[in-house]
């Protein structure tokens, strides 16, 4: 059974984006939310589904040919801070 650790990266770098307000304040925390949701969860959630469904043969997707279903995912993870910055009317990365 594998667990993942309480201090894997992808824990880690998914506690550091979401609480980039507290380091920083001219960062809001629905852009933090909406940032974390689009780089780490999705993209996460969806291998981890993958691979319980039995999509993916390991959680590396070693496999070339298994590659292509997570391809959305990729593609979501830019639309989703654009979509917001232009949905809020503001532009830049601290916008």
């Amino acid at each position: 059974m594998a667990d993942i650790p309480s201090l894997c990266p992808t824990v880690l770098v998914t506690a550091l984006l979401m609480f980039t307000p507290l380091r920083f304040p001219q960062v809001s925390w629905p852009h933090a939310f909406v940032a974390t949701t689009f780089t780490m969860l999705i993209p996460w959630a969806a291998l981890v589904w993958a691979r319980k469904t039995g999509k993916v043969s390991d959680i590396h997707i070693t496999r070339r040919e298994q590659r292509w279903p997570l391809l959305l995912t990729a593609l979501a993870d830019p639309a989703g801070p654009g979509a917001d910055g232009v949905a809020s009317g503001r532009t830049g990365p601290l916008a």
